[in-house]
């Protein structure tokens, strides 16, 4: 909502039953952004909670922990 773009590494994120498939690139790179969910989703019903993309890309922003604190992210 903020306007900002950032890059986020998932590797380390895609744990469990539902994110072992994407851990190949191919089925990885068959995302699709979802404008109601606002958020990336994959056809086998993955998909990440869209502060927990921005708390990746922005972890290291200090004038947003407390946002993160309050999220439960750190």
């Amino acid at each position: 909502d903020d306007g900002s773009e950032g890059i986020v590494d998932l590797s380390e994120s895609l744990e469990g039953r539902v994110f072992e498939s994407l851990k190949d690139k191919e089925n990885f790179s068959k995302f699709k952004v979802d404008k109601e969910l606002r958020t990336i989703v994959w056809e086998n019903g993955a998909d990440f909670a869209p502060e927990y993309l921005y708390f990746l890309a922005f972890k290291d922003c200090k004038k947003l922990q407390s946002k993160f604190k309050e999220w439960k992210y750190i």
